[in-house]
């Protein structure tokens, strides 16, 4: 069913960003440097989003009084890329 080929899809994507997430964090977290490599990286600064654009919402995204994000705020901070890129 199209809803099983979602669900699956899905959860291969998931299993594509916890890689991504522990490539570059490279333990429990990911500090505003691995997250700018990650986003560089992954060629998201081309086609319009800075790199300024990216520490900023890593800083949104990130709990306050903490240096690094975990895999929650990883996806919503890729959210907010995408967003940001109008994807």
């Amino acid at each position: 069913s199209r809803e099983a080929l979602r669900t699956a899809g899905a959860g291969r994507m998931s299993a594509k960003l916890a890689e991504a997430f522990e490539a570059f964090a490279g333990g429990a977290g990911m500090d505003g440097s691995a997250f700018a490599r990650c986003v560089r990286d992954a060629g998201l600064l081309k086609g319009g989003l800075k790199a300024e654009e990216a520490d900023l919402v890593f800083v949104t995204c990130r709990p306050r009084g903490a240096r690094k994000i975990d895999m929650a705020h990883f996806r919503r901070a890729l959210a907010l890329v995408a967003a940001k890129k109008g994807v």
